[in-house]
């Protein structure tokens, strides 16, 4: 499998699809860190991302990050992207959105339990790729979807009395 290949004999001088994306996610996760506390923290906001980025590897770096042109303006991983953009806050925040979820699954055993798997499944493992919610229709197309699968899991523990 080329991918494979490409991930075992990755080094910084490799060429090729999965040898960009490391290159993208080792250097988003380098820069993430090696700030001030404060932007560690809160991040540097998400306009500045990929000006920040290409500060960071170099103008001339063959893999920068390029804000409202034809290259790229994310690490391909949401999560990456939001801790260099967002901070920790912004990754911890994103977290507890996917654990509050995950607790709603487990307390609520119905015949959708297994769409709502799939689905936070896939919007954890899509996100680990690309920044999916970076695109305006896929972020709807989420918000849509967790809308209609888990609005209905908080109604119903709204109406869950706790006997004294």
């Amino acid at each position: 499998n080329l991918a494979l290949t490409e991930i075992q004999e990755y080094t910084p001088e490799s060429h090729g699809s999965v040898s960009y994306r490391l290159h993208l996610y080792i250097n988003t996760a380098k820069l993430s860190f090696d700030r001030p506390i404060d932007e560690i923290v809160l991040g540097t906001g998400v306009g500045d991302f990929p000006k920040d980025y290409t500060q960071y590897v170099g103008e001339n770096a063959p893999f920068k990050l390029e804000a409202n042109t034809s290259g790229h303006s994310h690490p391909h991983n949401m999560f990456l992207y939001q801790l260099g953009a967002l901070g920790l806050l912004g990754v911890l925040s994103f977290i507890a959105l996917a654990w509050a979820a995950l607790v709603g699954i487990f307390r609520n055993h119905d015949e959708y339990g297994f769409i709502r798997w799939a689905f936070l499944i896939y919007v954890v493992l899509i996100n680990l790729t690309d920044s999916l919610m970076l695109a305006h229709a896929s972020s709807i197309l989420i918000i849509s979807f967790s809308a209609l699968l888990f609005t209905e899991l908080r109604n119903r523990s709204d109406d869950v009395k706790e006997v004294p």
